[in-house]
């Protein structure tokens, strides 16, 4: 899995297009995404800047958007 910074509005849009939603909190967003499992959420620091690596990372184990799950970096940041 690459390494790759976004802007917040950017990983906003990526994971929407995947059917996560975004929650509003203080000082966090958080990603939710509802599957025949459950409920999925994973917090990420709100940031005008870019949103750390680790966070986008984090975002696509939690929400199974890894390559070992069919999505590809080239599919994840290309959208």
């Amino acid at each position: 899995m690459a390494k790759r910074r976004l802007k917040f509005h950017d990983l906003e849009r990526i994971l929407g297009s995947f059917g996560v939603s975004v929650e509003a909190g203080a000082k966090h967003m958080k990603f939710v995404q509802v599957r025949e499992e459950g409920r999925f959420t994973y917090p990420v620091p709100y940031t005008k800047s870019e949103v750390n690596d680790c966070y986008v990372k984090g975002c696509r184990k939690r929400f199974l958007l890894t390559e070992e799950h069919g999505v590809t970096d080239d599919d994840f940041y290309s959208r």
